[in-house]
């Protein structure tokens, strides 16, 4: 099998075997710092990966609290609602009811005059 056929069926655990093979193999000095680069960096990626997934489950835990806390707000905002409603109603229900400055005979015969609703206008702003 060819040097680069084994390192694309290199799989998760394969590093371990590969950076063997590579130590067991006669490599001349610069090529062993390359190899040497390219595991440290592979290393690293592995490190970054493991704080980016950290970072991600974190993200997810905080997600669910937040969700959380706006269904809670949610219902607050509804209890509130409910309250403000209670207290508006209490409050209309103590006051008198609001006055016509005509009774209901009165209009009916400013209705059935013919009066246009411009000369009733006037007469209301009179």
């Amino acid at each position: 099998m060819s040097d680069t056929t084994d390192l694309a069926n290199v799989g998760g655990n394969g590093l371990t075997h590969l950076a063997k093979r590579l130590t067991e193999a006669r490599i001349e000095d610069r090529d062993r710092e390359l190899i040497a680069r390219v595991i440290a960096d592979l290393l690293a990626s592995g490190e970054e990966r493991t704080r980016l997934l950290g970072q991600v489950d974190r993200l997810r835990a905080e997600l669910v609290e937040m969700r959380d806390r706006v269904q809670q707000l949610e219902t607050e905002r509804a209890q509130l609602t409910l309250e403000r409603d209670a207290y508006l109603r209490a409050i209309y229900g103590l006051l008198p009811p609001p006055e016509s400055p005509f009774t209901e005979e009165e209009l009916s015969t400013l209705i059935h005059s013919g009066l246009s609703f411009d000369d009733i206008f006037k007469d209301l702003d009179n």
